[in-house]
């Protein structure tokens, strides 16, 4: 049976005849698709209807329950539970379908993980740092490829199905740019590791080790956050950690950038202090467009 979609007030917010048909045919097609009256009405209320279509490409058919993909992997629905809080994630209710197909393959790949030895805790703490770095990646992803497909005058039908096509062809992509990426950052990382007598007799790794951490911050920038619009600090911030980055060669590494400052560390001191007074001179070259920093 077909919604009156007009009736239900999901057209009202439309401005003008064409917009009210984009909706209208967006919505009948993600109600034909399955999307509940329910969730097309918080979607419009939440100004996302048109990023629907991508997060259902993304999404797959939630078709399991936590404890129907533990038994398949053989995992503890515990542990499954607590792998997604420590990842950032919702917890589901114990009877809501919501995992897929991707969610069981990856289920699979803890199991094989804990049959290698690697301890629950060490996991879940590794979970918890992949959360926090994954959040920052899909953002800094998301704003990216949004800003390349809207288009002036843009109806939510054309933006939904564009994201749409996009997330599907593109995201394969980016998993394999995100796999390199990572092995690269693990092959410097053992480049730089060691392991002593000490750890060859203890059988463990050294935990500690020093490091010196040098911060750059950028002068006034409270005072411009008082004059200055968000897009133009924005810019002001991006700017700065572009510039963070191609100073932190190795063996300094960029650890991260917070607004107006830049945190870098080094286990030599020496390249450390090179690295910030080039950082310092970089900025002063910026002229006025850019301000000073201290470091």
């Amino acid at each position: 049976m077909s919604i009156d979609f007009e009736r239900e007030g999901l057209l009202d917010d439309c401005s003008g005849e064409e917009a009210r048909l984009a909706r209208a045919k967006l919505l009948e097609r993600l109600s034909d698709d399955g999307v509940p009256l329910e969730d097309l009405r918080r979607a419009v209320e939440e100004s996302r209807l048109a990023l629907i279509p991508a997060e259902r490409a993304l999404t797959g058919d939630a078709a399991f329950t936590v404890s129907e993909v533990a038994e398949r992997a053989g995992v503890e629905a515990e542990l499954l539970l607590a792998e997604q809080q420590a990842l950032g994630m919702p917890r589901p209710g114990p009877d809501d379908r919501v995992l897929t197909e991707d969610d069981l393959t990856a289920a699979r790949v803890l199991r094989k993980l804990l049959d290698a030895g690697l301890p629950r805790d060490g996991i879940l703490d590794v979970a918890r740092v992949v959360g926090q770095a994954m959040e920052n990646v899909a953002a800094a992803s998301r704003q990216l490829v949004g800003e390349a497909l809207l288009q002036p005058g843009d109806s939510e039908l054309e933006v939904a199905l564009r994201y749409a096509d996009a997330t599907t062809e593109l995201t394969p992509l980016m998993a394999s740019l995100l796999d390199h990426q990572y092995r690269l950052r693990l092959r410097e990382g053992l480049r730089q590791a060691t392991i002593g007598q000490q750890a060859l007799e203890s059988g463990e790794l050294t935990g500690a080790v020093e490091v010196s951490v040098g911060f750059a911050d950028l002068v006034g920038f409270t005072r411009l956050g008082e004059r200055l619009p968000a897009p133009d600090l924005g810019r002001l911030a991006g700017r700065l950690a572009t510039m963070a980055t191609e100073r932190a060669e190795p063996p300094v590494q960029l650890v991260k950038t917070i607004g107006d400052a830049a945190m870098l560390a080094s286990p030599d001191s020496a390249p450390l202090l090179d690295a910030l007074l080039g950082l310092v001179a970089d900025a002063d070259a910026g002229g006025e467009d850019f301000p000073q920093l201290c470091a």
